[in-house]
């Protein structure tokens, strides 16, 4: 039993972090459902909720990796877009006496520099654009 079990699993996609997360969509829709169940529009929520489970088990078990990874880049290049941003704001909060974060006008790259008042002229790191900024 455990080799036709392997069998079948072999050359499958598997678990990645965007079935994560429609795992975690669908059953959130599934709560909703329950919660509005009294409601005629609840039905909606339970279709979804099933949707998003049948996508999320599709994914997982296809084999045609190259393209269920090619869905996964963009979710992953998102999800670290969010957790960058986060990550500034914290920083923004935590040195907010001894740092200002400016943005790069032409990269848009956050960069992280020591709060002196003046007109300053700038490097970027990434693109290497030189350009003044005011530091209030």
């Amino acid at each position: 039993m455990k080799e036709k079990i392997r069998r079948f699993f072999y050359g499958r996609y598997g678990i990645d972090e965007m079935y994560y997360l429609l795992f975690f969509l669908s059953f959130a829709f599934l709560f909703l459902y329950l919660v509005f169940k009294k409601y005629s529009f609840s039905y909606i929520f339970l279709l979804l909720s099933f949707i998003l489970m049948f996508l999320s088990i599709f994914r997982s078990l296809s084999r045609n990796i190259t393209r269920r990874r090619k869905e996964n880049i963009p979710f992953i290049v998102m999800k670290e877009k969010i957790r960058k941003r986060k990550h500034i704001k914290e920083l923004r909060i935590k040195e907010k006496d001894t740092h200002v974060y400016k943005k790069c006008p032409k990269c848009k790259e956050y960069l992280r520099l020591p709060k002196k008042i003046g007109i300053h002229t700038v490097r970027c790191p990434k693109c290497s654009k030189e350009f003044t900024m005011k530091i209030k």
